[in-house]
């Protein structure tokens, strides 16, 4: 039984810290003989120099104007650099006899100091440009010294002819016998500044592992050092990197500013190096195939040194076949681990409780699922911090091991109560109670049995586990409380309840409880839903719970009754251009899966959105916009037909125009704020290495029109729900921030503008758009999608609304989910099938693309998708939770129904200095509009 998923586990197979790189053969030397150099010369042909001037001297023509006393004849210096000339001999020695114009005779001459074209200098320097040296002191065999810091001035290029010219370039520094060849790394045009504010001489210390160098060089853990100065790798990483001299090494070390400490290094949870410790995590399997079992002994070799704000939890650790590994302090102990219950590693059990999904990926587990012991749950885990019992099991066909408390599995096959199989209907005849999950309980409802009771509380033959529609979970019911048919009285009940919902009046049994839900989070929600509930008006969530129920239990009449006046609901709401009430309508509708309600409320809520859908198109020059809900409109009048428009329903239109500005978004955004920067990581990306850069292929419009539609349908809804005095200064990093008069237009428009429309005539409104928009034909889709505007993230994002805290945000996902995505829309049933849902099972976003970078998965050319998406927010339900997990589902209710907000703010930021997760739980409610296709560097 094998863990997939690594556990926080960075296995030690990677580089090493680097050396710097030594010095070029010959340490000072700008040139070499022609034994590196494979270029034949033929006689008369025309030349030019390109080894290192002579301070102090007249240019070559073709370098004066940068250096007008660089370089001259000497007898040091054969030529200028850059002076042209003619081949007319090969010497003894193996030189090139070259005959420069402006000197008299010849001069043999190294053939890697010729070129055939013009030469020029790596790096971009110019000739006597001066240079800061940022490497390491150095000193050469000729008895030249070079410290760090020291000026000097471009000579010219590097010709040792190694192959590796084309990275050096040769400096005169004062007082040398000779210009230096240098990598272009090490150079610096300003003086060079030290990382983490360290200075030459500075003692420091090694934090990370015991290690040894091919070169016999040696590191220990707590050795201490002295800093050389700045990193010069040259591998783009320097800035986070600093040299360092250890005592008995040939040289210095390019260390990551997390493995060295002013202070002598300690080790997380009191061990010490070559402690002797046992790993108490699920079986894991390595990326090499080793597999990392329960209850391996292993030797602590050092430290963490990520850097990324958690390496007080973790340490290095030696296991047997796997070298080593950087692992979190609760998955080792110093004592062999046990399992509970008396399991052994590899047993076989049998799963006892409701099928359910695993939270990892699309794993599940199913009643009577047959699986092996894989050691202990992850202590870390919120089933082991609520349970402390658990264990983890792998069952075939899973990818990875699945937490299950002890009461819900045993050593032979599970028997449900009551006589009870797995699938028997049932009907429910307890009290109406709202689940702490937010599921309902309704007097008669018909479930279906899936599970025996697992609580382990001395009670679970008294129980069974019944799935209700519309839940999302089953429920814990007891015997008492089920039957296999209607209970007696549950006609009389349903038409009071009926009556009551008709009335406007709150079902007794009700309010309390959901009263008490809402509170238990803080009060979200509660005073609007009250108000509500008591304002006469018919509950339309009351009428879909009476029909479902009374349809269940085989009561035609009475779900005909509910029926009728839901249906009457949704005619009321259409002819007064209710779309709140016609939102609630097909709400309700979602939660009892009624579908005939959902298919009714949302053609109603078609009828009256789509003409101020069209009107606000054409008052924000949305040309896409116009043509989805003229669209929408023609197949409402008249099913067969289609809007003549140069647009498709849905394309994909390559936009290499906006490649280079959307990779200054993902540069702008690659990055967290709460402290770490690129080093921001959680738990979503235990074991990944983090790209230094992520580099844009191809940036790809999306435009669907069925997904827009549907999307500026929700956004007008929320635009009618918004209360007065909504928070909106929410500092979103890739708002747009439109701020344009014919926005600004648009939005007030929408706020209170459109009570004038009459009906819902179809017909009529192409020519109102066409004059509202100006009849323009070269309106751009989006508001200016496609503007050239300041070089910011205004340049890539379109109009947006800030009063509705509609804002651009990021979407990680895999290939063929953001092939889906881009083609259906969201779907909110797949919500949380990645990674789980820490604020609930809704569709999650990030303005940061670091925190989206997180859930991608690579094609099969290399590059990852991310999308960038409009989500309109709405309001927002503010959450700075330390652990929302038991949270979740009341935060999801609270933007459903009644509940007053439409999306949750998962400030991470601030308890975890992570990420802000902004996250929605209708899928209506973003937009895909850009899919751009990326590598990681």
């Amino acid at each position: 039984a094998t863990r997939v998923r690594a556990p926080g586990w960075r296995q030690g197979r990677g580089a090493p810290p680097p050396f710097l790189p030594p010095p070029p053969p010959m340490g000072c030397a700008t040139s070499s003989s022609a034994a590196f150099q494979d270029v034949e010369f033929a006689i008369g042909e025309h030349v030019f120099y390109s080894g290192a001037s002579v301070e102090g001297s007249d240019a070559a023509p073709s370098c004066r104007s940068k250096a007008s006393s660089a370089c001259a004849w000497s007898a040091h210096c054969p030529a200028p650099f850059g002076a042209e000339g003619r081949v007319v001999g090969r010497s003894f020695s193996g030189k090139v006899v070259v005959a420069f114009a402006g000197r008299e005779g010849s001069v043999g001459v190294s053939p890697a100091e010729l070129s055939k074209t013009v030469p020029t200098i790596p790096g971009g320097f110019e000739l006597a440009e001066p240079v800061f040296f940022g490497g390491p002191a150095k000193r050469y065999p000729n008895g030249d010294r070079l410290a760090f810091g020291t000026k000097g001035r471009v000579a010219g290029r590097s010709c040792i002819g190694d192959g590796l010219d084309e990275e050096r370039v040769a400096v005169r520094f004062p007082g040398h016998k000779d210009a230096k060849a240098l990598r272009v790394a090490l150079l610096d045009r300003q003086p060079p500044v030290i990382p983490g504010n360290y200075q030459v001489g500075d003692p420091v210390f090694w934090c990370g592992m015991n290690w040894t160098f091919a070169n016999g060089d040696h590191l220990k853990f707590g050795a201490k050092g002295e800093v050389a100065g700045r990193s010069c790798v040259g591998d783009g990483m320097d800035d986070d990197r600093v040299a360092v001299n250890f005592p008995g090494n040939k040289g210095p070390v390019a260390m990551r500013l997390p493995e060295i400490s002013h202070e002598a290094p300690t080790i997380p949870g009191g061990y010490s190096v070559g402690e002797r410790v046992f790993y108490a995590h699920p079986n894991w399997r390595a990326p090499d195939g080793h597999v990392l079992q329960f209850g391996a002994e292993g030797k602590v070799i050092g430290r963490s040194c990520i850097g990324d704000g958690k390496d007080d939890e973790r340490l290095w650790v030696l296991f047997p076949g796997l070298d080593y590994g950087c692992i979190c302090l609760d998955q080792i102990a110093r004592d062999p681990p046990v399992i509970p219950g008396g399991y052994a590693l590899g047993d076989r059990v049998y799963y006892g409780g409701h099928s359910r999904s695993t939270g990892v990926g699309s794993d599940r587990i199913a009643f009577g699922a047959i699986g092996e012991v894989a050691g202990c749950a992850p202590a870390s885990s919120r089933l082991a911090r609520a349970r402390r019992t658990d264990l983890a099991v792998l069952f075939p066909g899973n990818e990875d091991t699945a937490e299950v408390d002890l009461a819900e599995i045993s050593r032979d096959a599970p028997v449900i109560p009551g006589g009870y199989v797995l699938g028997d209907a049932v009907f429910y005849c307890g009290p109406d109670a709202l689940c702490c999950n937010g599921d309902r309980l309704t007097f008669g409802c018909r479930g279906e049995v899936c599970g025996r009771s697992c609580r382990g509380d001395g009670q679970d033959e008294e129980h069974v586990s019944v799935l209700f529609p519309g839940n999302r979970a089953a429920a814990r019911v007891n015997l008492h409380d089920i039957g296999r048919s209607p209970p007696d009285c549950l006609p009389g009940r349903l038409e009071a309840r009926l009556s009551c919902a008709l009335e406007g009046r709150p079902w007794p049994q009700d309010i309390p409880d959901v009263l008490r839900a809402l509170t238990s989070m803080g009060g979200v929600g509660t005073d609007e839903m009250m108000g509500r509930r008591l304002s006469g008006q018919p509950c339309s969530l009351e009428l879909a719970v009476v029909h479902q129920t009374a349809a269940g239990a085989g009561l035609v009449a009475l779900a005909g009754s509910a029926r009728a006046a839901a249906l009457a609901l949704v005619d009321r709401g259409r002819d007064g251009g209710d779309m709140v009430a016609l939102s609630e309508l097909r709400r309700a509708a979602e939660d009892t899966e009624w579908q005939e309600l959902h298919a009714y409320a949302s053609s109603a809520l078609e009828k009256v959105a789509l003409p101020r859908i069209l009107l606000h198109a054409g008052e924000q020059g949305d040309d896409f916009g116009r043509f989805a809900a003229e669209r929408r409109a023609s197949a409402e009048a008249q099913p067969t037909s289609r809007p003549t428009s140069p647009h498709k329903s849905f394309e994909e239109v390559e936009r290499p125009d906006l490649v280079e500005r959307m990779q200054g978004l993902l540069d702008d955004t690659y990055t967290g704020w709460g402290g770490f920067g690129k080093r921001t990581r959680t738990r979503d990306r235990p074991n990944e290495r983090v790209a230094e850069r992520l580099e844009v292929d191809r940036v790809v419009q999306l435009r669907n029109a069925d997904s827009y539609v549907r999307y500026l349908m929700r956004r007008e809804v929320i635009a009618a729900e918004l209360p007065t005095g909504v928070k909106r200064d929410w500092n979103v990093r890739t708002n747009s921030g439109d701020c344009s008069p014919q926005a600004a237009s648009a939005r007030s428009l929408r706020r209170g503008g459109l009570t004038t429309i009459a009906g819902n005539d179809m017909t009529a409104l192409s020519s109102s758009v066409s004059t509202a928009s100006g009849g323009g034909d070269d309106i751009c889709a989006f508001g200016g999608i496609a503007e050239v505007l300041e070089d910011s993230c205004s340049s890539v994002l379109g109009a947006v609304d800030p009063e509705l805290n509609e804002h651009y945000l990021w979407h990680g996902t895999g290939p063929v989910e953001a092939r889906g995505i881009a083609s259906r829309g969201f779907d909110l049933r797949q919500a949380g099938s990645s990674r789980g849902a820490l604020f609930g099972r809704g569709l999650y976003f990030a303005e940061s693309c670091l925190k989206a970078d997180e859930y991608v998965r690579q094609d099969d050319q290399g590059r990852y998708p991310l999308i960038l998406c409009r989500v309109t927010l709405g309001n927002i339900n503010y959450c700075d939770a330390e652990d929302p997990y038991e949270l979740r589902e009341m935060l999801r209710v609270s933007c459903r129904q009644g509940g007053g907000h439409h999306s949750v703010l998962g400030d991470r930021e601030k308890v975890r200095q992570t990420f802000r997760e902004f996250v929605i739980f209708d899928g209506h409610q973003a937009y895909p509009e850009y899919l751009v296709w990326y590598t990681r560097k």
